[in-house]
């Protein structure tokens, strides 16, 4: 080795002992989306149908559901309504649907671009008519439609007790959280 390669070395491992040391930054996460609400469950769906969805449905909403029941086209009404069953922001089941009441009707895809009020939010909601009317809301069932191009999303509500009895309905503006009408909850909060 020469005097010019020890030279070399030396200032090598100076520089090195002197540098800065590394900052590890993790890199920045998205946010992640909650996965068990219905907005949530509709962000899993795959781009095809994201434009075709005609209902959302789910039982034993505290808030959130086990799984959440789907009816969307794929693509265009042409290409047939499917049955898509989603849980924990995974689609768990995908085949064609036989629902006659949806097949003989004319396409109303929810406009999902327009709700602001999420299944947490509607059953919050919900949760306030019950206490208004002194009932323990325990569980929900939802679903999401919409009736019309120019009609709203509208969450329809059955509220249960403790006991898994029904007690109540409520009606609830997806767009603004208005609630619509209710049935068994006469005072609200």
């Amino acid at each position: 080795m020469t005097f010019r390669d020890h030279l070399v070395s030396i200032a090598t491992i100076v520089l090195l002992a002197h540098a800065a040391p590394a900052q590890f930054e993790p890199p920045e996460q998205a946010p992640t989306r909650d996965v068990n609400s219905a907005l949530g469950a509709l962000s899993s769906l795959p781009p095809e149908y994201q434009n075709f969805v005609v209902k959302v449905s789910a039982d034993n909403g505290t808030p959130d559901p086990p799984q959440w029941y789907i009816l969307a086209y794929r693509g265009n009404p042409e290409e047939g309504l499917f049955s898509i069953i989603i849980a924990n922001g995974e689609i768990v089941q995908e085949k064609p649907s036989f629902n006659v009441g949806e097949l003989f009707k004319v396409p109303n895809p929810i406009a999902i671009e327009r709700i602001t009020v999420d299944s947490r939010s509607a059953f919050e909601i919900a949760s306030q008519f019950a206490a208004a009317n002194d009932r323990t809301l325990r569980s929900v069932s939802y679903v999401l439609q919409q009736t019309g191009p120019d009609s709203s999303p509208l969450w329809k509500i059955w509220c249960y007790d403790r006991g898994g009895s029904y007690f109540g309905y409520i009606e609830i503006s997806a767009t603004n959280g208005n609630v619509i009408s209710t049935d068994g909850l006469p005072r609200a909060p």
